[in-house]
């Protein structure tokens, strides 16, 4: 998997990975209707949202041993 722009991230309610210009590390995220970009953990609405650049999907969980 690779980094893509942000502009090409779903806005289907897809769980995803985000990059922020201010961040240090990547966000657990999905995109809302109304609110744009939110943390997936709480729903809250992420800050500066003209500063995320990129987007990659979740991995595939882990497969059971």
């Amino acid at each position: 998997m690779e980094w893509s722009l942000i502009e090409t991230a779903p806005r289907g309610g897809d769980i995803v990975l985000l990059a922020h210009r201010y961040w240090r590390r990547c966000g657990i995220a999905q995109y809302r209707y109304g609110d744009g970009w939110c943390y997936y953990a709480d729903g809250s609405k992420i800050a500066y949202q003209e500063s995320i650049t990129h987007w990659m999907p979740l991995p595939d969980p882990p497969e059971q041993a």
